[in-house]
């Protein structure tokens, strides 16, 4: 929840502000607790409320909104300690107020799985202020959660009289509809929701919901491209990569998206979204084409990681690196990058740079359980089990349900000959890893702990829940020494596209089998497979690295290379140390008034244009093209500026994409390392 329960706080404050009500307190530590609290400093907030109480303990606002502070951390006893008092204190003449303390509680319950205590306090906020279509939008959704559709209807009807024009209510009534099978009917109701706000992208993400269950996949990919171009809809988005994953679904996609990419050039987001579609249906070479026709219009080292990613899941670890290294060096604050990093060193057998990554990435979040596991088993694979249990302990602290930690500290025990340590770790796992899934440890646990009939029992039951479960499968049966099971299930796996080789090499599961020829030969193959493939896409004449030697002029410092910015022969200041493109104003008029520039250019959302017809300074353009040394760059932002020695300035979001550039200063030439 985080800052909802402030955030509702202070629409309660905003909305009525203006209204006649009974007298509130202004007091300077009340005053001064709320402004911090709406400003997101919220301990410096609960600090002055306090203070406030103490000198006036029945100041229910006070601890009203000390309760959202609390929520809005999830301290929920706390809030409920504070929300009660707030209701003890506050008049009951305040019916704004008096409301709003009942729903905060509800939402507290919600907060804690109690939805009878919460449904009872919805229900005394709407008797005391039946005029607050939120309190009805919140109950309804309860009852639509609970399948109660007649009653959540009332509701939504009741919103809608309240306020005709509120789109919540003709959602409401509409995912009714859809739950109940009466899609006709939640289409026209999401139909009028895009009629009267057809800037509102849930009315686009429900309707093509609604379309994908009668199988109208064109209809719904309208819907979902206009929800994601609208807001980058969350629901659109869900339904992109998960409804699409057939050749005719997917080639209907591709058109859509090939006409989004040539009505709306500049807009790196279509080629991204379509290389996660591309990308879920493990088509990773098609989304890394996607991924780097992103990069040309944006240099944004998202899309590094991305095709990071790609060459990850194709087993083409060294490409990997390559693209996360670069990453990380023109952004060494994203810890992301750190943890991708370290996996993709894990997979190479590189444990101690895995190690190394997955601790810089723990001092950017030193509460994350999985991390320590992470590098806990790097270090059990090292043989390291009294540092790798440090890290299993301290991940388990941090989440004492994390299977993975239990089941990697009982390991390292069961190495150091600790048997009463390690079992009590595996029938640990055995007391709460129930459900059969691919996240589950039970079948090592069992084995362990010498029952690997169970252990066969619970991973066949995994395999009808979860047809991919293939690899686990391939463990367990290596585990009980059931060679032909563990070949079948590992091949299954391998076709299904397991590609983490060295993994294989290092999973002790497989030591009981390791020597055996079927074994042997099905790694061998696939060995084979994976690297002819990888060989493949390095051989793509596409991304062959070439050296272009590009002269330049040194005068006062700057460094100058001859260019031709959309066909108008120019030249740019070479400057590693800018990070932005700049263009001066005085070169950008020129090019708008001689039509190197157009309308159609101009991305900034200032206005543009003074009353004499010039560009104003601020501005951020599109360079179509910027040509020289042989080398072409398309779609550069820029980002207009007062009048410069040069008219335009290259920085680092732009020399980035080039590759490695050397400076020759005696020859005066640019050598210049592409892949273009």
């Amino acid at each position: 929840m985080k800052q909802i329960f402030i955030v509702l706080a202070l629409v309660l404050t905003c909305s009525t502000m203006f209204a006649k009500q009974p007298q509130r307190p202004n007091s300077y530590n009340y005053q001064r607790g709320v402004e911090a609290l709406v400003e997101g400093e919220v301990a410096t907030g609960i600090d002055y409320l306090n203070k406030e109480i103490e000198e006036n303990p029945k100041n229910g606002y006070a601890h009203g909104w000390i309760a959202a502070a609390r929520a809005s951390q999830s301290e929920y006893g706390a809030a409920l300690t504070a929300v009660n008092k707030a209701m003890q204190y506050i008049s009951k003449k305040d019916v704004e107020y008096t409301s709003w303390a009942y729903s905060m509680r509800a939402n507290i319950y919600l907060e804690l799985e109690d939805t009878v205590a919460a449904l009872k306090d919805f229900n005394q906020a709407i008797k005391i202020n039946p005029s607050n279509e939120d309190y009805f939008e919140s109950r309804g959704d309860i009852l639509f959660n609970q399948g109660k559709y007649e009653e959540a209807n009332k509701d939504y009807e009741h919103i809608i009289s309240l306020n005709p024009g509120s789109v919540i209510g003709y959602m409401g009534l509409g995912r009714n509809l859809k739950e109940q099978g009466e899609y006709e009917k939640a289409i026209e109701l999401f139909s009028y929701v895009i009629k009267i706000h057809p800037e509102y992208s849930s009315g686009y993400s429900f309707r093509a919901e609604v379309y994908l269950k009668q199988k109208r996949y064109n209809e719904a990919a309208d819907d979902i491209l206009t929800a994601l171009d609208i807001d980058e809809d969350r629901k659109a988005y869900y339904l992109l990569i998960t409804e699409y994953t057939d050749p005719t679904t997917l080639n209907l996609l591709k058109g859509k998206f090939q006409i989004k990419k040539t009505k709306e050039p500049n807009n790196v987001y279509w080629s991204y979204y379509y290389g996660l579609v591309l990308e879920n249906n493990r088509l990773f070479r098609d989304a890394i084409e996607q991924y780097q026709a992103c990069k040309r219009i944006n240099a944004s080292t998202l899309f590094d990681e991305q095709i990071a990613y790609c060459y990850s899941k194709m087993g083409d670890f060294g490409r990997a690196l390559e693209y996360v290294n670069y990453a990380i060096a023109v952004d060494s604050t994203d810890a992301d990058y750190y943890e991708q990093r370290a996996n993709i060193y894990g997979e190479m057998g590189n444990r101690a740079k895995a190690i190394e990554d997955l601790t810089k990435y723990i001092e950017f979040y030193p509460e994350y359980s999985y991390a320590y596991y992470r590098r806990g088993w790097y270090k059990h694979l090292d043989l390291q089990h009294e540092a790798a249990i440090e890290d299993f302990n301290l991940s388990i602290m941090l989440d004492s349900t994390y299977n993975y930690a239990y089941d990697g500290r009982g390991r390292s025990y069961l190495a150091l000959g600790k048997t009463d340590l390690a079992n009590a770790d595996f029938e640990k796992i055995l007391s709460f890893d129930t459900i059969p899934s691919t996240n589950s440890c039970a079948p090592s646990a069992y084995h362990f702990l010498g029952n690997d009939s169970l252990a066969i029992n619970f991973i066949r039951r995994t395999l009808r829940e979860d047809s991919t479960a293939n690899y686990d499968a391939a463990c367990t049966f290596a585990l009980a020494n059931q060679v032909d099971s563990a070949v079948f299930y590992l091949r299954k796996a391998f076709e299904n596209g397991f590609v983490r080789l060295h993994h294989i090499s290092v999973d002790m599961d497989f030591d009981a089998i390791r020597n055996d020829e079927r074994f042997i030969s099905l790694v061998e193959e696939y060995t084979q497979k994976i690297q002819e493939a990888n060989n493949n896409n390095s051989n793509d004449s596409s991304t062959e690295e070439r050296v272009v030697e590009v002269p330049f002029t040194a005068a006062n410092g700057v460094t100058k290379v001859n260019c031709t910015i959309n066909g108008l022969p120019l030249n740019f200041v070479f400057d590693t140390g800018a990070s932005d493109v700049t263009i001066s104003q005085v070169e950008a008029n020129f090019m708008f008034k001689n039509g190197y520039l157009s309308e159609k250019d101009i991305v900034g959302k200032q206005h543009y244009q003074t009353a004499d017809g010039n560009i104003s300074v601020g501005t951020v353009i599109n360079l179509n093209s910027i040509n020289f040394g042989g080398l072409s760059l398309n779609n550069i932002r820029a980002s207009v500026v007062q009048s410069q020695n040069a008219p335009l300035l290259l920085g680092q979001s732009v020399l980035q994409r080039l590759g490695k550039i050397e400076i020759d200063n005696s020859q005066r030439i640019l050598k210049i390392t592409t892949k273009q």
